[in-house]
């Protein structure tokens, strides 16, 4: 698998986020099974691309949890489905990585 490196600006992102250690791949697949059926509500988006997330602080270990995300990019953040949340990817350099 070969990243493409992108230099980004800021998006907006509306989805819902878990938190998980490392080898508990199950979490990852249990929060897309519980975004899938609720994508429809979130409003605005910028296309039909879904985004997969991971956030790692930066002392992060094997032995630290880090936050993952299913989520799509939106216009805007002020509709928030009930059961999702937003969050601001800043601008910057990034490694994206196709899934289909």
């Amino acid at each position: 698998m070969h990243p493409k490196i992108i230099n980004n600006t800021e998006r907006l992102v509306i989805g819902m986020q878990s938190t998980m250690h490392h080898n508990q791949y199950q979490n990852i697949i249990a929060l897309w099974q519980r975004f899938m059926p609720q994508k429809k509500k979130i409003q605005n988006t910028v296309n039909s691309e879904l985004i997969a997330l991971q956030i790692y602080n930066d002392s992060n270990t094997l032995d630290k949890p880090f936050n993952i995300w299913a989520c799509a990019e939106v216009t805007n953040l002020e509709h928030i489905p009930e059961e999702m949340t937003s969050f601001i990817i800043p601008g910057g350099q990034y490694a994206i990585f196709p899934h289909k």
